[in-house]
């Protein structure tokens, strides 16, 4: 499984690079140093990239496939399937496919869509025959955040009894609040025994029943994830435990992150002043998913929502690019730039006069590496 990040920060504790000298003085190479965890926005490829050849013939004739895709699942982390139409070049395309319930055709170069995953999550496309060669790539992507609660995670308990238990929750999904927006129940039971044959409606519709016609909770089942469409505003949830079953489930309804982080810097201020050859830049970053921040491309330190970074403050004219990116790809950037000072009654050795630069307030954009669950069309 592979890893894309978009930066990366690795500590190497003293007692970790004496051994590992000391392993290269004696000739033994040192065991390598476990990869570092993932990050907000850390995507990584679960599965392919797999090519899918469309048949040469009649457009009638419709080439199928179906693949069985083992996951391991990670509690309120999103998975996305990424199509890739032909070569990088243009070449090769495929007119019509379909891939899950999304379209393929020969102009879209590459889509991704946000699906609800399995332990074995199926795959199925079906592409049509064409008069010269074409293919498709596809991959799945696990992806850590970029995403947040509008319900949960709350715990719905029962003892074993001769009667079912119902609990019923209201939530709101205010307009932060982006699909796609996935339920999450985590299965599980003091006594080892979980829970199977729960219902849970949202607004009067089954979204976990009784199979076949709904995705369904069995014992063996650990973690389920359906994908959900709560109504903006005001929303119901009844949750029904099934009698003779003692055990508890945790259930979580979350949404996509599609709001741009909110940077606010505190230091340097406008009209600051300083005499030194560094600052300390700070501010503060709220954002419904995790966000990073960085200062003229370096990463900034993060305290909760704050963050603080040293930069220099070179001889001549500087600028300080600040930019927050959050787990869902999305960024706001402000500047500000120095200049030599001239403000009666300043320190004989102050350097700079920093003040604010105002950024565009819809400018944003997504990370390159961050799937944006859209289509790529030439």
């Amino acid at each position: 499984m592979r890893l894309s990040r978009g930066s990366a920060h690795v500590v190497l504790p003293v007692a970790i690079i004496v051994v590992a000298l000391v392993a290269t003085i004696s000739g033994v190479s040192a065991p390598p140093l476990p990869p570092p965890p993932p990050g907000p926005g850390d995507t990584a490829i679960v599965h392919g990239p797999r090519r899918y050849d469309a048949a040469i013939g009649s457009p009638n004739t419709i080439q199928n496939f179906v693949d069985s895709i083992p996951v391991v699942m990670h509690a309120y982390n999103r998975y996305v399937i990424r199509v890739k139409n032909g070569n990088p070049d243009g070449t090769q395309r495929v007119q019509r496919a379909v891939v899950g319930t999304d379209s393929i055709t020969v102009s879209i170069a590459e889509k991704t869509f946000e699906i609800a995953v399995k332990p074995a999550t199926l795959l199925n496309l079906a592409i049509r025959g064409q008069a010269t060669a074409g293919h498709l790539t596809v991959e799945l992507l696990e992806i850590y955040g970029g995403n947040f609660a509008i319900f949960g995670t709350e715990r719905f308990t029962r003892t074993n009894s001769n009667s079912d238990v119902v609990f019923t929750r209201t939530f709101t999904r205010g307009a932060n609040a982006g699909a796609p927006f996935f339920l999450w129940i985590l299965n599980a039971s003091n006594s080892g025994q979980r829970l199977a044959g729960v219902i849970v409606n949202l607004n009067a519709d089954t979204v976990v029943g009784p199979a076949p016609r709904f995705p369904n909770l069995t014992t063996s089942t650990l973690m389920l994830m359906v994908k959900v469409s709560p109504v903006s505003g005001s929303n119901t949830l009844v949750i029904r435990l099934p009698k003779n079953q003692a055990g508890y489930i945790d259930l979580t309804i979350l949404a996509t992150d599609i709001t741009r982080p909110t940077l606010t810097i505190t230091v340097p201020s406008p009209n600051f002043i300083t005499r030194f050859d560094t600052v300390t830049a700070r501010g503060t970053v709220t954002d419904q998913s995790p966000a990073r921040v960085s200062v003229n491309g370096a990463l900034a330190t993060m305290s909760g929502n704050t963050f603080s970074k040293v930069v220099s403050l070179p001889e001549g004219h500087v600028v300080l690019n600040f930019s927050a990116v959050d787990a869902a790809g999305l960024d706001t950037r402000r500047h500000f730039r120095s200049h030599a000072t001239g403000v009666a009654g300043a320190h004989s050795n102050a350097k700079r006069w920093i003040h604010h630069e105002s950024e565009s307030a819809d400018r944003f954009r997504h990370r390159q590496r961050q799937p944006d669950c859209r289509n790529h069309d030439d």
